[in-house]
């Protein structure tokens, strides 16, 4: 008897590669026929959410609804509009979190970078469009150190920015 040589195949191994190389190509070329005919309506729908977002009157997330109704909204007085203007992102959360009766410690310590320099930045321009009062120091603390305190304006900005957000939020 004739034995077969090794490492040759005989047409059933042959046939059940070529097989599974047609099912393990398969799923892409199905996968990218499905992104081609899914591609256009979902870009249409992702193009046009924000304008049917923007339309809307109220959108129910969860347990709340945003509502989206400009006369519902609190007017800001021109003074607030502009001081409102003059802040960014970072310095209307800062403000937020602030208290508005607390007065705040404040140290310019740089050297050995205890304390955190970007938010000095954002008390010191908050100083400078009058959010926020720069205080002296209590007796016997360092010069690099002050107080802060929100001002006046301050309080009415942070007041303004909580009703604001207040009348577009609601339990569902």
């Amino acid at each position: 008897m004739i034995e077969p040589q090794k490492g040759a195949t005989n047409r059933n191994d042959v046939i059940i590669a070529v097989l599974h190389l047609i099912q393990g190509s398969l799923w892409p070329v199905l996968a990218l026929m499905a992104a081609a005919v899914i591609y256009t309506p979902a870009t249409k729908v992702l193009s046009t959410l924000p304008h049917i977002i923007e339309k809307a009157k109220e959108i129910n997330m969860g347990a709340f609804s945003i509502r989206n109704d400009e006369n519902r909204l609190p007017k800001p007085t021109p003074e607030i509009s502009e001081k409102i203007r003059m802040m960014n992102e970072t310095s209307i959360e800062f403000l937020l979190k602030r208290d508005i009766e607390h007065t705040y410690y404040e140290c310019r310590k740089y050297a050995n970078g205890n304390y955190d320099i970007a938010e000095n930045h954002v008390v010191d321009q908050l100083i400078s469009i009058d959010i926020l009062r720069k205080l002296p120091p209590a007796e016997g603390y360092p010069s690099y150190c002050y107080n802060t305190k929100l001002s006046p304006i301050g309080v009415e900005v942070k007041r303004y920015l909580i009703n604001l957000l207040s009348a577009q939020i609601k339990p569902s």
